[in-house]
């Protein structure tokens, strides 16, 4: 079983949540989505530069019938 790491987490007062912060207000919208595309890259092991194509197998198109 994982530990939770503790070290993660720590008290701190609101000024230095605040300059802690990852995305701020200043920081675009288009710098923060790719901010996001890296984290998640890094958190599910995707190379960036080069993500894997969709699996189209499991998707369908049908027209319904009225």
């Amino acid at each position: 079983m994982y530990k939770m790491d503790k070290n993660f987490m720590r008290a701190q007062t609101h000024a230095g949540a605040e300059k802690d912060k990852i995305f701020s207000k200043e920081v675009s919208i288009g710098d923060r989505l790719r901010e996001s595309w890296w984290i998640t890259c890094l958190a599910f092991g995707i190379d960036p530069a080069h993500p894997p194509k969709m699996d189209k197998y499991f998707f369908s198109v049908r027209k319904h019938s009225p």
